[in-house]
């Protein structure tokens, strides 16, 4: 019997990686990429590169502190305490805005600094400039982020130990940051891929390190690449036009300045205007130009007033420090404006002009700069302690003076308080409607204002016969003792007060504004002192409303200030702009004498055929008439398509073309020659699954109506006129 004896092969030593060994390079590049990404949150926030370059340094020093501190057999504990040194050295002499280190009050400014930077972050409209203080933010952030990730690259076997802390450095900037759809999608994208990738080469390198060389390695990074590639191109499309800013930033949980109890412009209107002294001294805009003083788009019955996060469509409607700098979007004329204040303008209200981009005071008030607040949607800055005699600023800023017309379109950004605000002016705005039927509401608002405008008389109340004519824009000196009077008698306070809730009223999202026009010389007085409106168009710039569209100027008759108010609406309408004149005597019904009432004078029964007939005959093209207005003005846009098209088979059928009734559009098209493609896009656009657009059904009827003179230049003018006076239309459909 023979002993075989078995031999088991030795199996090769596989190494393994030391928690503490040497750094990888992918790590070392992982972790620099990554503080990339998380710093690339801050570039909406900040202006400038400085941030940029002071962020990638402080990662970078961040990664060489880690490495060292490892090598050297230094645990998580002491990577910290080295990184938060670094930062303490460093944090001093920036917030100072200088290298040199002077003492250890330096460090407890860094200190300091830091606490307090987080809060001006968040109380301050970008961009924000990228010196002192400021840069601390970033700095923490790339430490953060790049040198605590890889602290824990080098300390751990966990693939995805180093993702512990770029995540929160991502989530700090996310939070702290801006409204910026874009860059969260860019952040998001980037920072997933980062993180797929360096979990796959961390997991690769240490089953390797564990197991040895896995021969499938190269297939599943490949398909893992092909994947998470797919996904964020997926990511990328599904979201890059989300832009309804609804995730959370902290700036919005922040309370701003509040200027709700600071008496307005339009409070002291009468006393500006009156005293007629000089306010400021302008240089850099020609005469005629407004000087703005405040917006004011909030109405609480009994004054209007200014207010924060009142624009749905921004989220920089905040009265917020500024920088150097603004962003502050607009697309006029650029000018550099100088605005020097008097003595007489002690108010918190700071005088600026359309869309301004920077604010610089000059000379030994350059540090109210930095206790000035600004509200970029309603372009009004407010300075809490007030202007003092002579202070003087300098703003660069793009025109954004343009007027409203009647074709301009509404938004749809109705503040529904205001428009509950003003239920009483219903009666006003049905008076001066009637008989008027407007096409837009635009329309209906200059209709208004024109009625208003010429029943109006302007009174500061002087006079001691004019006392009866107050100050004030609460609701009851607006209805009861203003729109509702006869005549309507106040000044510019009570005229543009009054129609900016005549406008919210009428669906048109309005503002009042007080400021100045500018004289030619510069120097704005009192007298110079006015109040406008500002209308919201569909594009969400705000458009004026001069203050002569709404407000007449004649001034009243003694005998008007001892009128009664009336409960009804009853004004007495003009057919001019001249002065009240007496009406001519005429002899009432009751009064007239008939010298003969005999029979000989009685006029022959047929003649009454006469108007009869040509009533009858006009009800026709009247009633076509106002059939083609219903159609224009449907409430669904896709009614408007329907009645383009029946429009123009009515009016084909009246010129006695054989259109079917009752049948599909393009089977009618057939009929009537040249109307397939019109009849194609009426079908589409009224049983599409989304809305169709206003503004290519008003398109759909211009070429209807080009279609129809086409229709009508084949024609005789008596087929015209017959079809004019035809009733086939007007049959049953």
């Amino acid at each position: 019997m023979s002993s075989r004896s078995t031999s088991i092969a030795p199996s090769p030593q596989v190494a393994r990686e030391p928690a503490g060994g040497g750094p990888a390079a992918s790590d070392v590049l992982c972790a620099l990429i990554g503080g990339g990404i998380v710093l690339l949150g801050w570039r909406t926030t900040f202006a400038g590169s400085g941030w940029w370059i002071a962020g990638l340094a402080a990662a970078v020093l961040a990664v060489m502190v880690v490495i060292v501190v490892r090598d050297a057999g230094g645990r998580g504990e002491l990577v910290g305490l080295a990184l938060a040194l670094g930062y303490v050295a460093a944090a001093g002499p920036l917030s100072r805005g200088s290298l040199a280190i002077d003492g250890w009050d330096v460090f407890l400014d860094g200190l300091t600094s830091t606490g307090e930077i987080w809060r001006t972050l968040l109380v301050t409209h970008p961009p924000i400039d990228s010196d002192g203080a400021a840069l601390l933010p970033p700095i923490l952030t790339a430490i953060l982020s790049a040198g605590f990730s890889m602290s824990l690259a080098m300390g751990s076997r966990i693939p995805a130990a180093p993702l512990l802390a770029l995540i929160p450095g991502l989530a700090v900037v996310l939070v702290l940051g801006q409204h910026e759809p874009a860059s969260i999608v860019g952040l998001g994208a980037g920072a997933a891929l980062l993180m797929a990738c360096w979990v796959r080469l961390r997991a690769d390198r240490l089953d390797r390190a564990r197991f040895g060389l896995d021969p499938g390695r190269r297939r599943r990074a490949v398909l893992a690449a092909v994947i998470v590639l797919g996904c964020a191109l997926l990511s990328v499309q599904l979201l890059h036009d989300r832009s309804d800013g609804d995730r959370f930033v902290l700036r919005d949980q922040v309370r701003p300045y509040s200027v709700a109890g600071i008496r307005t412009p339009l409070d002291e209107f009468r006393s500006l205007v009156l005293s007629d002294r000089r306010l400021f001294f302008v240089d850099g805009l020609p005469g005629g130009s407004r000087l703005r003083f405040a917006a004011l788009d909030q109405y609480d019955g009994q004054s209007w007033s200014a207010e924060n996060d009142t624009d749905p469509a921004r989220d920089d409607d905040r009265f917020l420090h500024v920088s150097s700098t603004t962003r502050n979007p607009a697309s006029g004329a650029e000018r550099t404006v100088t605005i020097r204040a008097t003595g007489e303008w002690r108010r918190p209200w700071v005088p600026t002009i359309g869309a301004v981009q920077s604010f610089e005071f000059d000379g030994p008030d350059d540090e109210l700069g930095d206790e000035l607040l600004y509200n970029p949607a309603t372009q009004t800055a407010v300075l809490p302690d007030g202007l003092t005699q002579d202070v003087s600023y300098t703003v660069i800023t793009r025109d954004t003076d343009v007027l409203a017309d009647r074709d301009m379109r509404e938004s749809t950004l109705l503040d529904q308080d205001l428009y509950r605000q003003g239920p009483v002016l219903d009666q006003v705005i049905a008076y001066w409607k009637s008989g008027y039927t407007a096409l837009t509401p635009v329309d209906a608002v200059f209709k208004v204002a024109a009625g208003i405008r010429k029943e109006g008389r302007y009174s500061h109340g002087v006079q001691s016969w004019e006392q009866s004519f107050s100050a004030g824009h609460d609701l009851h000196r607006l209805t009861t003792d203003f729109l509702l009077a006869v005549p309507s008698v106040g000044d510019e306070e009570q005229y543009a007060a009054a129609m900016a809730l005549l406008a919210n009223r009428m669906r048109v999202p309005a503002r009042v504004v007080v400021g100045a026009i500018v004289p030619d010389d510069g120097v704005v007085r009192g007298s110079d002192v006015t109040a406008w409106v500002e209308l919201r168009a569909a594009d969400g710039t705000w458009r004026t409303l001069p203050t002569e569209t709404f407000m007449g100027r004649r001034p009243p008759d003694r005998l008007d200030a001892t009128f009664p108010t009336p409960r009804d609406y009853h004004p007495r309408p003009e057919q001019d702009d001249r002065p009240d004149e007496p009406p001519p005597e005429t002899n009432r019904p009751d009064e007239t004498v008939a010298e003969d009432s005999g029979p000989a004078d009685r006029r022959p029964w047929w003649l009454l055929a006469i108007p009869l007939g040509a009533m009858a005959a006009g009800a026709v093209p009247m009633a076509k008439w106002w059939r083609r207005r219903r159609r224009l003005g449907g409430g669904a846009v896709s009614t408007r398509y329907a009645g383009a098209w029946d429009e123009l088979v009515d009016r084909a059928r009246d010129l006695g073309h054989d259109v079917p009734v009752g049948v599909a559009r393009p089977t009618q098209a057939r009929a009537i020659d040249g109307t397939a493609d019109l009849a194609d896009e009426a079908d589409r656009s009224i049983y599409t699954a989304e809305p169709p657009n206003p503004t290519d059904a008003r398109e759909y009827w211009a070429r209807v109506h080009r279609t129809l003179d086409a229709l009508n230049a084949g024609e005789s003018r008596w087929r015209r006129a017959r079809a004019t006076f035809s009733l086939r239309s007007l049959r049953s459909r």
